[in-house]
């Protein structure tokens, strides 16, 4: 039997596998800051309410004092997760 060039196989040449591109811990959190003003924003649109005069005025002092504390810490919940290492909203501790 006669090998002729048709019949021979190339060795295929193996290379390495490239890793999945990892994001930048800037971009993540980036992303995670959005999300968590979204949700903040959302949070005290929903509470607003609780803000009306006549609502306030329904309000004992201990109620007024709570969504007073309440709606504050949302506030100030960007400036507690922008120091940290947290980029996973579902790891927020929420007021």
């Amino acid at each position: 039997y006669e090998i002729r060039e048709d019949d021979v196989l190339e060795t295929p040449i193996l290379t390495e596998r490239q890793p999945e591109p990892v994001e930048e811990f800037s971009v993540l959190k980036s992303r995670f800051m959005e999300e968590l003003r979204k949700k903040r924003n959302d949070l005290l649109i929903s509470s607003d309410w609780t803000q009306l005069q006549d609502v306030q005025n329904s309000f004992d002092d201990i109620t007024k004092n709570k969504w007073i504390v309440y709606r504050q810490k949302l506030r100030d919940i960007t400036k507690e997760y922008s120091e940290n290492e947290i980029t996973d909203i579902t790891q927020i501790s929420w007021p």
